[in-house]
């Protein structure tokens, strides 16, 4: 096991499946937890959690590794390359549903599960959907990130790959625990990159 502040890593030998596990929005005071990390440790395979201290929907990098989305883009593509999986999973919850959905789809392969995400965070939409939560953490978002490369609506992602509007997208709703048994089901999927979610700011 290796960690820095935002990552833990738990690589296992020969593991023919990486799951990139996101977390979500910190619930009350203190740092975020590596969610998913007890309950993932049933699927047996390579596993790296990351969570967002800045509460920024990742937008202001990991800790110690990055300070933006292509910053991290760029990390997770060097940590597939070097785990090189026949199955690769991205994994998230709330914002890290979100992050998920974004860093698959930037990496260009992979198999997106997101539980309870958001898919915009963008001050348009969520005047449009009447989206008051997490006005504060929302709000500081906006103004840690003024100065760097921002995708705050999830269907705006083709400005930072033109590919994407061609990728294969499914939506589904899944609980934790249902998430988690689909992750050991699908280990078979194929690598086209597909996206399990719930309607929450669809």
């Amino acid at each position: 096991m290796s960690a820095t502040g935002s990552v833990l890593a738990e690589l296992v030998p020969a593991s023919r499946s990486l799951y990139l596990v996101f977390g979500g929005i910190a619930a009350g005071i203190g740092m975020p937890p590596f969610e998913f990390y007890r309950s993932s440790a049933i699927l047996g395979e390579s596993r790296v959690f990351f969570r967002d201290l800045s509460q920024a929907w990742y937008h202001n990098g990991l800790d110690g590794v990055s300070t933006d989305v292509p910053g991290t883009a760029a990390y997770l593509a060097a940590l597939v390359a070097q785990c090189r999986p026949e199955r690769l999973y991205f994994v998230g919850n709330s914002m890290g549903g979100f992050a998920a959905f974004l860093f698959a789809h930037l990496g260009g392969r992979g198999h997106v599960i997101m539980f309870s995400p958001q898919t915009f965070i963008s001050r348009l939409k969520r005047l449009l959907h009447a989206d008051r939560r997490w006005r504060r953490q929302v709000s500081a978002a906006y103004r840690a990130t003024r100065s760097k490369t921002r995708c705050f609506d999830l269907s705006q992602l083709e400005r930072y790959s033109p590919q994407v509007s061609a990728r294969r997208v499914s939506i589904t709703t899944l609980g934790q625990r249902a998430m988690l048994r689909a992750c050991a089901r699908s280990r078979r999927a194929s690598s086209d990159t597909s996206t399990r979610a719930d309607t929450c700011g669809l």
